[in-house]
């Protein structure tokens, strides 16, 4: 994922110097132009972390997970580590971690292959009334919807549980987790109630 972030950026600049010589050969005008077309290029590989009332539901998601996720002896800790996740792990990702707007985002090379943009993902579901509360990119990177609910520890640790185990889906995780016996096309928002009931929250 390194790498076509930075190729991204090189085409920034690639098409931004492009534009720049152009600019000085034609005057003034076409210098405005071409600023507003180079920012134009800029916004397609825009990350935007949350920000208001979802950045203020997930800063108190994660100071709630943070304070039973470092406790060994928290029933959250006590179930994560009977279904094999590490919770000291967990904490210390989420104590520098950053949440991403999922519908504000336009950085593509995050989805790897998708080639989709997660504000393109995003709002592609929400078209066939499908929104989607979140999503864990291959990167690791986390974006977020608009929840039912609002964003929740259940919701945050949900994420973070496929962070931690990269390739994991819903319908694994939810079965791992005890959510459901079959895999299936299971409802994943019962993953986020799971969790809670079980003491992270």
């Amino acid at each position: 994922m390194a790498a076509n972030f930075i190729a991204g950026g090189s085409l920034i600049a690639a098409e931004a110097a492009a534009i720049g010589v152009i600019s000085a050969s034609l005057g003034a005008g076409v210098l405005l132009a071409a600023r507003a077309a180079v920012g134009a290029i800029a916004n397609r590989f825009q990350q935007v972390e949350l920000s208001g009332e979802k950045r203020k539901q997930w800063d108190t998601a994660r100071f709630v997970l943070l304070s039973v996720l470092k406790n060994p002896k928290s029933k959250c800790s006590i179930f994560l580590k009977s279904k094999g996740f590490d919770p000291g792990a967990i904490a210390k990702d989420l104590e520098t971690q950053k949440p991403y707007d999922g519908f504000l985002s336009t950085n593509a090379e995050d989805f790897g292959a998708a080639g989709a943009s997660p504000k393109e993902f995003f709002e592609a579901y929400k078209q066939i009334n499908r929104p989607l509360d979140a999503a864990t990119a291959p990167s690791g990177n986390i974006y977020y919807g608009d929840p039912r609910g609002g964003i929740s520890a259940g919701l945050v640790l949900h994420e973070n549980l496929h962070r931690q185990m990269p390739g994991l889906s819903d319908n694994v995780l939810g079965k791992k987790l005890g959510t459901w016996r079959t895999q299936g096309n299971q409802d994943s928002s019962k993953i986020n109630k799971t969790l809670e009931k079980n003491g992270c929250k």
